[in-house]
Order: structure tokens, then C-alpha cells, then sequence
């Protein structure tokens, strides 16, 4: 390609800062990083959404259809970014001939699919809050909050992209290069990204304070602290987009600057999406995968003995102390949610495993006991035994 006799492919698309030359050969590159960090959080992020829809897949609800139209455009997002592996490194080892239409429409598909992978999933988080907290009337508004300012964030950009990164009527693709107004978009970007980064602490610490009231055996604790630990590197990640669409906003070095915000994107996409899936992942590790033949095989033979079967419980018929003070709720669009608080009998108990068939109805349990691994409700006066166990019912 050439421009007024300048072959353009030989030219930087930046001068290079004083001291530095252009190196369009093997010059340093973001590639690499992002192509590596990426492929591996798209690889977890199908394992755990394929989990998710095992598990759900005879009753799903709205939180698993936002959970799919997230995965596929976080899916084809993360496609765009791979597309553009060429142009993540310095802006002066970019030859200018590389800045074409292909490439404006690239950037347009990129930011035009962003807001659908990362709206729903965060509204599947917040609707997966609605499904544990679901009789906390307080927490339920705040999940709603949380919704409409979800979608009013992230809705945004079904105008504001189309506007900045797409041509006008007599336009083409290939103006837009030269166009001021693509360039634009970025301090509208980093204002969404600085309400984003809110949006998301607003979600991460939502149900902290009902969770600190929760009494719960270590086990359970780790797994909460498994599900937020990874929810803060989402938090994280966004927290750094946004510094590097600041960034972006005062260099000239245009696309190093992009492919940092594009690495953050992607991270925060499909770590929301594992955050989503989590509960449901969970369910399905240990109630089909630990129950495997091959699982247990292959247990035996690195601890060196035979695991067993678990053993049926009985019912219990010593007179211990309660070991959670419960009271099971069950509604209509979701699945028996129980958690223990530190109350007299028939105080409210959320199970976060969502996937768990384990419902009673609120009246029939009053007590709950441990015994060998597994948490035993019983109905006083006779009423029915129920098991429930780590992994599955006992």
C-alpha cells in the first residue's frame, strides 16, 4: 500500500520516542500474554458454564439463559482480540499500512459485543444472589439496584458505540482511520469503566454482610472463600482496565495501551462468568464427577486404598445438641435454598448449592444435626428424616 509515493507498510504508524527505532520484525508484544491468559479463562469458563447446564439443564431459569448469551459473546470477544494479536504492541512497530477498514471494523465489533458479554453476566451473579437471599426482602431490592443499574451501564453502549465507531451516512470504514470522532470514545469508555468498576464492587460486597452472620462449618467456609476469592480477581481486573483506559487517554501509544484494556476485558468477562457458574459447578464436581468409577479409581490409587461408598445414615436417634438451628424455605423459580443462623429454632437457613434437590417444606424442619459428613434434619413428633450430605444425599 502506498500513499503519494510513501510505501505506508514501510512506515510507522507512530514515530518512535528518541533513542528507540521501529522494529515491525520481532518487535516486543503483548501477543503472547494475552493469547495464553485468555485461552486459559476461555477454557474454565466452558468448563464451568458446561457444568452449569448439566446440572440445570431440565430446569433452566432466566439466570442460565443470561449465563449463555454471555458466554457467547464473551466467546466471540475473545475471537476479536485473537483476531487483533498483531496490533498488541507499540504503536512504532506498527506499519502503517495495517490501519484499515478491516481493522476499524474489528475495533467496532470488539466494543459492540463487550457490553452483552459483560451485562449478563454480572445480572447472572446478581439473579444467583436473588436465588440464595431469596426471602430477604432488603437484599432482594438491593439485587434489583443492582440490576437496573446494570443494564442502564452497559445499555449505554448499544447508542454510544454505534455512534463513535461506526460510519455515518457517507462514510466508509476506511475514513474512519483519519476520522477524529472513533478516537472520542474513549473518555466516554472510561466513564463507563469507572461506574463498571463501582457496579462491580457494589456486587462483590453485597452479600458479605448476610454471609458474616452465617454460622458454617470450615468446609463450607473455604468454599465460600474459594467463590470470593476469585470474584476479587474480577474486581481486580476491572479496577485495572480502568487504569489503562486512563492511561490511554493521555499516549499517543495507542494500541500497547488498547491490548492492556483488552487483556483486562477478557479477564473480567470470563471470571464473571466462573463466578456464575460456581454453585452449580460445584454440584456437579461432587455429585457426578467424585461418584465416578474412573474418579474413584483413580482416588484409590494415589491415596493408596479403596474409597468406599458412602455410608446410608440412619436416622438419628441420639439426643445430641443441634447442630444448626433451621428452618427450609422452598420458592417456585428456584431450588431449596436453607443457611444456618445463629437463632432459636425455626430461624432462616440459605444452602448456596443452588443445584442441591434436598427441599422440605418450611414446616417440616425444626432442627438439624451432623453425623458421620452429613447434616441431618429432622422433624420433631415423629415427622420424616431428611439426609443431606457434603457432596449428595446421604
Amino acid at each position: 500500500m502506498s500513499s503519494a509515493g510513501i510505501n505506508l507498510c514501510e512506515k510507522p504508524a507512530l514515530t518512535a520516542p528518541a533513542g528507540v527505532a521501529s522494529n515491525f520484525a520481532d518487535p516486543v508484544t503483548l501477543a503472547p500474554v494475552i493469547s495464553g491468559v485468555s485461552s486459559v479463562l476461555a477454557g474454565l469458563a466452558v468448563l464451568f458454564v458446561a457444568a452449569r447446564l448439566c446440572v440445570k439443564y431440565h430446569k433452566m431459569e432466566l439466570t442460565d439463559y443470561f449465563v449463555i448469551l454471555s458466554f457467547v459473546c464473551s466467546i466471540g470477544y475473545y475471537v476479536i482480540i485473537l483476531c487483533l494479536n498483531k496490533y498488541h504492541r507499540h504503536q512504532w512497530d506498527v506499519p502503517a499500512c495495517w490501519f484499515t477498514g478491516e481493522y476499524m471494523k474489528l475495533l467496532f465489533a470488539e466494543a459492540f459485543l463487550l457490553p452483552f458479554a459483560i451485562c449478563f453476566s454480572k445480572a447472572a451473579i446478581l439473579l444467583m444472589y436473588r436465588q440464595i437471599f431469596t426471602i430477604d426482602k432488603k437484599m432482594r431490592v438491593a439485587i434489583w439496584v443492582g440490576l437496573f443499574a446494570d443494564f442502564i451501564i452497559y445499555g449505554a453502549s448499544l447508542v454510544i458505540v454505534p455512534y463513535f465507531e461506526a460510519p455515518h451516512v457517507g462514510e466508509t470504514w476506511p475514513g474512519l482511520i483519519d476520522n477524529q470522532r472513533p478516537a472520542r470514545i474513549i473518555a466516554t469508555g472510561t466513564e463507563q469503566g469507572s461506574l463498571a468498576v463501582l457496579l462491580d464492587l457494589y456486587i462483590f460486597i453485597l452479600p458479605i454482610p448476610r454471609l458474616y452472620t452465617l454460622k458454617l462449618e470450615s468446609r463450607r467456609k473455604q468454599k465460600l472463600l474459594c467463590v470470593f476469592g476469585t470474584a476479587l480477581l474480577g474486581v481486580i481486573a476491572s479496577v485495572l482496565g480502568l487504569v489503562y483506559r486512563i492511561a490511554l487517554m493521555h499516549t499517543e501509544d495507542g494500541t500497547w495501551s488498547e491490548a492492556r484494556v483488552f487483556m483486562c476485558i477478557v479477564t473480567e468477562n470470563f471470571i464473571s462468568l466462573i463466578v456464575a457458574c460456581m454453585p452449580s459447578f460445584v454440584h456437579f464436581f461432587n455429585t457426578i464427577v467424585v461418584e465416578s468409577s474412573i474418579f474413584k479409581y483413580l482416588s484409590s490409587k494415589l491415596e493408596g486404598i479403596d474409597r468406599t461408598p458412602a455410608r446410608k445414615s440412619t436416622p438419628c436417634d441420639k439426643d445430641w445438641e443441634p447442630y444448626y438451628i433451621a428452618e427450609y424455605k422452598t420458592e417456585p423459580e428456584s431450588s431449596c435454598l436453607v443457611s444456618p443462623m445463629d437463632q432459636p429454632v425455626g430461624g432462616i437457613y440459605y444452602e448456596l448449592d443452588a443445584g442441591s434437590d434436598a427441599c422440605v417444606s418450611k414446616s417440616g424442619v425444626q432442627a438439624a444435626y451432623e453425623l458421620d459428613g452429613c447434616e441431618i434434619m429432622r422433624a420433631p413428633e415423629g415427622g420424616q428424616t431428611f439426609y443431606h450430605h457434603e457432596h449428595d444425599m446421604c
